[in-house]
Parts: C-alpha cells; sequence; structure tokens
C-alpha cells in the first residue's frame, strides 16, 4: 500500500472535510482518520467509501502497515522543515488570519506560475510550497515594477516636478510597509539618541550660566 503524504492527498482531505490543512488537530482521531483515507484513497488504484476505509482499517495488519508508513512520512517531513521559523511563530503570539488552502495555492502554481501539473500534485512536498509561491511572488512584483517603470516614462513629460521617481508615482503595498518599518527604525535611533541631546544641552547651559556668573 502507497502512503505519500503529496499535495492531491492533502486537497482531498481539504474537500473531505472543508478545512484547511493547517487547522488539523493531530490529537483528534477523525481528522487523523480522514487524513489517511484521503492518503490512502489518493495514492492507490482501490476506490472505496470513508465507511468502507473505517471498516479495512479494523484488521490490526493493515492498521499497523497504514500508522506505520503515515508516521514515517510525517517524519520525513518534519525532517526538511524549518524548525526554526516554526519555533517562531510559536512562541510570537500570531493575529487571526484568513484561512489558507493548499487547493488554492497548488491551483495558482499551475495556473498562474505554470508549474507542471504532475509534479505539483504527486512529486511537491508541502515543505517546498513556500520556496516556489516565493519564488512566484518575487517574479510577479518584478513584472508589476517593469510595467509601471515603462508608464513612468511614457508619462513622464507631463508629470509634476515632485513625480521624480515610479515609486513616487505608484508605490506597491510591499513598498510602502518597507517604508513604514524604515520609518519606525529611524524614529527608534532618534528616541536612543535623545538621552544625550539633553545631556549635551544641559552642559551647555551650565557652562554658559558658569560664565555669566565670572
Amino acid at each position: 500500500m502507497n502512503i505519500k503524504l503529496n499535495i492531491k492527498s492533502i486537497i482531498k482531505f481539504e474537500q473531505f472535510t472543508n478545512k484547511s490543512f493547517n487547522e488539523i488537530d493531530y490529537t483528534n482521531a477523525d481528522d487523523l482518520l480522514k487524513l489517511m483515507y484521503c492518503i490512502v484513497l489518493s495514492n492507490n488504484p482501490e476506490v472505496f467509501t470513508y465507511e468502507e476505509f473505517l471498516e479495512l482499517i479494523k484488521s490490526k495488519k493493515i492498521s499497523k502497515t497504514i500508522s506505520d508508513k503515515f508516521n514515517k512520512e510525517i517524519k520525513l517531513i518534519e525532517l526538511f522543515s524549518n524548525k526554526e521559523i516554526k519555533d517562531e511563530v510559536v512562541e510570537e503570539q500570531q493575529p487571526e488570519r484568513e484561512k489558507t488552502y493548499i487547493k488554492d495555492i497548488a491551483a495558482i502554481l499551475v495556473v498562474n506560475a505554470g508549474l507542471d501539473i504532475n509534479f505539483v500534485m504527486n512529486e511537491m512536498s508541502i515543505n517546498d510550497i513556500s520556496l516556489y509561491m516565493e519564488a512566484y511572488n518575487n517574479n510577479v512584483k518584478q513584472q508589476m515594477e517593469s510595467s509601471r517603470l515603462w508608464t513612468y516614462l511614457t508619462l513622464l513629460p507631463s508629470l509634476d516636478s515632485k513625480v521624480n521617481s515610479p515609486v513616487k508615482l505608484y508605490p506597491f503595498p510591499w513598498e510602502l510597509e518597507a517604508q513604514v518599518e524604515q520609518d519606525k527604525t529611524e524614529l527608534k535611533s532618534m528616541a536612543d539618541e535623545l538621552p544625550d541631546i539633553f545631556k549635551s544641552s544641559a552642559d551647555l547651559i551650565e557652562k554658559i550660566n558658569k560664565q555669566k556668573q565670572q
């Protein structure tokens, strides 16, 4: 029996449960059974219902085979996962975000990014999704920035002198975020320097007062 946690099986799980993959509760037997069912269904030629699967795993031999292979698959995924990022996310209080479905990401990688559908569905590891999505997003950004540059050059003769760069014409969200972070850094630096400024001012006032007294 072939047990592989590929994108195809994750999409099956999301369709079956109407849950995003990151909502899986690994302490919940129902979630785990449904995930294993979708893995078995996606990677083997036999077709059976969930109820038939539950009957199937009543066999201790079959249940142990599936469980052992599933645990090995999870360990392999954990082995190649980015533990530093994972730990950082756990430590920090993360704001509630909109659910992200693997099925939507897979569609973007195939339709928009042009990756081979067989590779995405059957071969790509879930650990690699962030790599391909980052490359795709960077490519989109480059295309948008290139398009903005040509628009800027076309409109340049009629633009106000204050609009002296494509960014001034139309800043993208990631550029605004970068500017906010830069402003925060500069403000923090100024705040750190304030005690020194006050000390210098106090020393100067004291020196002037002493001169007046002489």
